[in-house]
């Protein structure tokens, strides 16, 4: 007979310790964990942060040449083309939270290059410090705070140890002020961010499924028309909906019709990829925003979707759905009335042609495709 394995005896003094260092260590691992809406958030404070760039960079350079003189324009054109790369970088990646904070925490880097040369942390720029790390804290919420913190301790030490002590030091407090004022801005612009966090929930969320509404659609949209004015890469739309929604409620009831509309929004949050995003536009109707997809991706991605619905077991009865697929073209701006046009029609064509169907406008080569429901599953990376 096999032998018990023996377990670590844990005293009661143990347990509450390793409990919170485990909460501490989930807690630090969760901050850098980002969502599709996360995502979302980021990009549009990037957007409204963007138009008092240029105004902040003016102030800056006028305060720095009245300080030191023509010595910290250098300085100021880096910090200007550090915050320009990651502003368009962060539109065009999948991930903008990369951009964002590797440039933010290359900005330390500058403004430490800057103290060094002007006196060390007697310098009349370490207030500076606090401007990579409000960046960071306003784009990445708590990672941000975590990241300005940890920016500015470095920073500080390596200004302190590569210049004069005399100039550098001066008292423990020359070092201790400016990490604190970064933990008292970062823990209040945290406090800030998690209530604009809920009250853009309530905003742009659909309250039973947890998905994006019109509100976030509309502001989504005008940023991929924008990138891809700059890029020229499509824009695919996937329109979806169920199908004989009504005979079901009107079978089973609201509530299960209810439950229904959650389970379909889970399987698309579980389907799709962090940066393709899931709307739901009212009743049983949702829509897909696909960057970078054309028609033929997008129409892939649609038939991926139909059968993961198609799976769903809710007390025995069976779901389809039908969507329409449409895409902007390659080289052009993406514009969603147009694309959501054509999609709405391969829908009408997909309900008409017996539901459970993919159809796609194929507005990028101008020809119609339908994808049968017992078409074999086309290999797509996720």
């Amino acid at each position: 007979m096999r032998p018990a394995p023996v377990r670590p005896s844990v005293t009661p003094e143990s347990t509450p310790l390793t409990a919170k260092i485990a909460a501490l260590a989930s807690g630090l691992c969760g901050a850098f964990r980002f969502t599709a809406r996360d995502r979302e958030r980021m990009l549009d404070m990037e957007r409204y942060a963007g138009r008092s760039r240029a105004g902040f960079v003016a102030v800056a350079a006028l305060a720095a040449v009245a300080s030191v003189g023509l010595d910290a324009v250098p300085f100021l054109i880096a910090f200007g083309v550090l915050l320009r790369g990651a502003a368009v970088g962060s539109r065009r990646s999948e991930r903008p939270e990369r951009w964002l904070g590797g440039s933010w925490l290359a900005g330390f880097g500058l403004t430490g290059v800057l103290l060094a040369g002007t006196g060390g942390m007697r310098s009349p720029f370490v207030v500076w410090l606090l401007i990579p790390a409000a960046g960071l804290a306003l784009r990445l919420g708590r990672a941000g705070v975590i990241l300005g913190v940890a920016g500015t301790i470095m920073t500080v030490l390596v200004v302190a140890a590569t210049v004069p002590a005399r100039a550098a030091l001066g008292g423990a407090a020359v070092i201790i002020a400016p990490v604190g004022a970064v933990m008292l801005v970062g823990m209040a612009l945290d406090a800030v961010l998690r209530s604009d966090v809920q009250y853009r929930a309530e905003a742009v969320l659909d309250p039973l499924t947890a998905l994006l509404n019109r509100s976030a659609l509309e502001s989504r949209a005008r940023d991929l028309a924008a990138q891809s004015t700059r890029t020229g890469d499509p824009v695919g739309v996937i329109l979806g909906d169920l199908d004989h929604f009504k005979e079901l409620n009107d079978t089973h009831g609201h509530q299960f019709g209810d439950a229904v509309l959650v389970q379909v929004a889970y399987t698309l949050r579980k389907e799709l990829r962090a940066y393709e995003l899931a709307y739901r536009l009212g009743g049983e109707e949702f829509l897909i925003l696909l960057p970078g997809a054309d028609d033929k991706m997008a129409t892939t991605i649609a038939e991926s979707l139909r059968r993961a619905i198609g799976a769903i077991n809710l007390q025995g009865v069976p779901l389809t759905i039908s969507f329409g697929v449409g895409a902007s073209k390659r080289g052009q701006a993406f514009d969603l009335a147009t694309v959501l046009a054509s999609a709405d029609a391969a829908l009408y064509r997909a309900k008409a042609a017996g539901r459970n169907l993919v159809v796609a406008a194929c507005a990028s080569v101008g020809e119609d495709a339908e994808t049968p429901s017992n078409s074999p599953r086309t290999a797509r990376d996720y």
